[in-house]
C-alpha cells in the first residue's frame, strides 16, 4: 500500500507533512524532506517531463516566479508583467508547465491563477541527489568545497552528515 503524502506550504518555508493522518511539522531542510520523499521515489519518466518543461529560459523564469510567490501563486497578467513575456506567448509556456505538473491552474472569476507545485520541485531535487557520492562521502566533501550552495540545501550523504570544517559546508 502506497503512503499518501499531503504537503501544506506555509509562509516562512515551513511544511506540514501528513503521512496517513500522522502530522509532522518540519522546517524545509532537505534532510527531513528527503527522508519522507525517499519513501516515494520519483520515476525517471516523470523527472524527464519536469526537465523538458524547464528547458526553456522563459518557462524556467516563470516557474521561479511561481516558487517565489508560493503558496499564493500569481494571476496570468502579473506573470506576464513580471516575466516580461507577452500574454500570447505566456499561455503556451504555462500550458507546458501545467502539463508537466510543475504548476497548477485555478480560475478566479475572470482571472486565472497559477501556483508552483512545491512538492514536485522537492521530489525533483531528491531525485537528482538520491545517489549523491555513491557511498563515498569523501568525494562529496570535495564537491561541497567547490559549490557555492549553502549546506542546508544539500542532502545528507550516505546516511550521515559529511562535515567539512574547511569549507563551512556540513
Amino acid at each position: 500500500m502506497k503512503k499518501r503524502i499531503k504537503w501544506v506550504l506555509n509562509l516562512g518555508l515551513e511544511y506540514k507533512i501528513c503521512i496517513n493522518a500522522d502530522v509532522v511539522s518540519a522546517s524545509a531542510t532537505l534532510d527531513i524532506v528527503q527522508l519522507v520523499l525517499n519513501d516515494c521515489p520519483m520515476e525517471t519518466k516523470k523527472a524527464t517531463q519536469v526537465f523538458e518543461a524547464l528547458t526553456s529560459e522563459a518557462r524556467l523564469c516563470i516557474f521561479r516566479l511561481l516558487v517565489k510567490h508560493a503558496p499564493d501563486g500569481l494571476v496570468a497578467g502579473e506573470l506576464s508583467r513580471l516575466a516580461d513575456i507577452p500574454k500570447t506567448n505566456l499561455s503556451f509556456h504555462l500550458k507546458t508547465l501545467v502539463h508537466s505538473g510543475l504548476a497548477s491552474v485555478e480560475r478566479e472569476g475572470r482571472n486565472t491563477r497559477y501556483r508552483a507545485n512545491i512538492p514536485l520541485m522537492l521530489e525533483t531535487i531528491s531525485y537528482l541527489t538520491a545517489e549523491c557520492c555513491s557511498g563515498h562521502p569523501e568525494q562529496c566533501r570535495t564537491y561541497r568545497r567547490e559549490s557555492c550552495v549553502d549546506a542546508v540545501f544539500l542532502p545528507d550523504c550516505c546516511g550521515g552528515k559529511t562535515s567539512d570544517p574547511e569549507s563551512g559546508h556540513e
